[in-house]
């Protein structure tokens, strides 16, 4: 072949996006296991370094708060960064060192039984070993993906579901440069381009808010609370309407206890017992009764003498909850508005703070060149995202609230519609920030979506367990395939992420890993030449 075509050929060849590049000099034992050895020790630093920084300074928040520094050098903070860490420490390491060695050994069996070497100078050929690469990519990060064992069994489903989301995204990614998805259409099509990933987030958040309010069992138990100390209504509240909703006994005690201590006497007046259908005459026994019956129709209504039939249809009817009873602390709907977003501005401010001021600190050297833009940033970022969140929580207060005139009694469903329109404060938030809070809240959707489900059609429930490790290792495979060959389809700052696990190792430019031997092409040009004896270090 001519000159032209040859030079062609070596630059689709060496593709400098491509990460992890392989060639026959990488697959030497000894290189394979000097990349897995460092493999593991710079990533595992690197993990626990994290987890441990991002502990300091959740125990410094937490001890402003309570304002006693004994907390922040206490044996709990020490269990916390030493012990409770070296779990996703020791995954993020073995899968990281697992998936070189695997496919470093992988490549190898299959040069020992197949046709990868040349005839003509006995050694292995490049072109066959990356033409199989991207299939022993995927087998290798599937054989990986068992380094989650490390992991406890909800982080682990969470890891999962997390994984899952970002191979969707990477999916939609490569399909638009594969230009399988329509880059023209109506206006439909437009809408969805356009404002696709507010609507994303709107949906997943309607599902998560149901849960919160009728099916918390569906969500974990952190993210729960998490909600809940940072949502509009306290944890009784929420109870209350989670019974009413299913025709059980509301548990009258802690209403009253929540009242009182709340100042709701001083704010309402005496505990609304009559607009809750209950009588002073009732006793738990008998308020316990009338649900059933309104549960089970009018089968117990004989069996509840001491009743009103005017109590049971109040409970068969699920009587809404009054606004005294949703938010006792405040004396009118919008003053339990106001006092939502101002908790939820508290709670998250620290928080944000924390995350945009970690991110500048990742861009090391352009956010030092640049500290007063640098600070301007942190400062934009962390108000507008905390006034997106705190005007959600505000947002649903109010709308709760709005329903008490609207809706005739309480129904489970009607807060999915209360989120999904409160949830359109995500346009306070960039754009670029929108995708990143959609893709967060997919995955607890789906799986408290596919627990809801499961209760109604319990095969969806069938081996479990199993299928999130299926899962798992599907997404592990399909991610750590498209980071070695389609680094551009991923987030960036995940491919910055995992190039800061494996270093030098990520791009070729490790000193343990020696580049390609000489090419016996006698047509190559300047610079190819300089590429094999080792001069341009351009991965494969």
């Amino acid at each position: 072949p001519d000159r032209s075509e040859s030079n062609d050929n070596n630059v689709a060849r060496l593709n400098p996006k491509r990460r992890l590049p392989i060639s026959p000099a990488s697959l030497a034992p000894k290189v394979i296991a000097k990349t897995t050895v460092l493999a593991f020790i710079r990533s595992y630093g690197l993990t626990f370094a994290l987890r441990s920084v991002l502990t300091l300074l959740q125990t410094l928040i937490a001890t402003i708060r309570s304002r006693k520094i004994s907390t922040l050098l206490s044996k709990t903070t020490l269990k916390a960064i030493l012990i409770d860490g070296q779990p996703l420490s020791l995954f993020v390491s073995t899968l990281a060192s697992s998936f070189v060695l695997t496919r470093g050994l992988l490549h190898r069996i299959c040069m020992a039984t197949s046709d990868t070497i040349d005839e003509r100078n006995g050694i292995p050929d490049e072109k066959k070993i990356i033409e199989r690469d991207p299939s022993i990519t995927l087998v290798a990060g599937a054989i990986s993906s068992l380094s989650s064992l490390w992991l406890p069994m909800e982080t682990r489903k969470s890891m999962a579901l997390y994984a899952f989301a970002r191979v969707l995204q990477s999916l939609y990614n490569d399909a638009r440069q594969q230009e399988i998805w329509p880059t023209r259409g109506g206006w439909l099509l437009d809408t969805l381009r356009e404002y696709g990933d507010s609507l994303l987030f709107m949906l997943t958040t309607g599902q998560v808010m149901y849960a919160y309010v009728a099916a918390p069992w569906s969500l974990p138990h952190s993210y729960y609370m998490f909600i809940v100390n940072t949502g509009p209504m306290h944890l009784t509240a929420l109870q209350a309407m989670r019974r009413r909703c299913s025709y059980r006994p509301l548990p009258v005690e802690a209403m009253q206890r929540h009242y009182a201590s709340a100042q709701g006497v001083r704010h309402h007046g005496p505990f609304p017992a009559a607009a809750l259908g209950l009588r002073d005459s009732h006793t738990t026994e008998t308020v316990t009764a009338v649900y059933a019956a309104g549960a089970a129709g009018a089968t117990l209504l004989s069996e509840t003498t001491t009743t009103t039939r005017g109590a049971v249809d109040a409970v068969r009817n699920a009587v809404l909850l009054p606004c005294s009873v949703l938010h006792p602390q405040a004396t009118t709907c919008k003053r339990a508005a106001w006092l939502t977003f101002r908790n939820a501005a508290q709670r998250t401010l620290p928080v944000y703070g924390t995350v945009f001021g970690l991110a500048a600190l990742y861009r090391g050297r352009k956010s030092l060149e640049k500290p007063v833009a640098t600070v301007q940033h942190v400062g934009m970022s962390t108000a507008r995202s905390t006034v997106f969140l705190s005007s959600f929580v505000a947002a649903c207060m109010a709308l709760v609230c709005l329903t008490r005139r609207v809706m005739p009694r309480e129904m489970a469903w009607a807060y999915w519609l209360l989120a999904f329109v409160a949830s359109g404060t995500i346009f306070i938030e960039r754009k670029s920030r929108r995708a990143e809070l959609a893709l967060y809240v997919l995955p607890r959707a789906l799986d408290s979506a596919h627990l809801c489900l499961g209760r109604h059609w319990p095969l969806l429930m069938m081996f479990a367990g199993r299928k999130r490790m299926v899962l798992f290792a599907a997404s592990a495979a399909a991610l750590l395939r498209y980071y070695c060959h389609q680094p551009d389809v991923l987030h960036p700052l995940l491919v910055k992420a995992v190039d800061m696990l494996y270093g030098g190792l990520a791009r070729g430019t490790s000193d343990v890993v020696r580049h390609i031997a000489p090419s016996d092409n006698d047509d190559a040009d300047d610079d190819d030449a300089d590429f094999s004896r080792g001069k341009t270090p351009l991965p494969v």
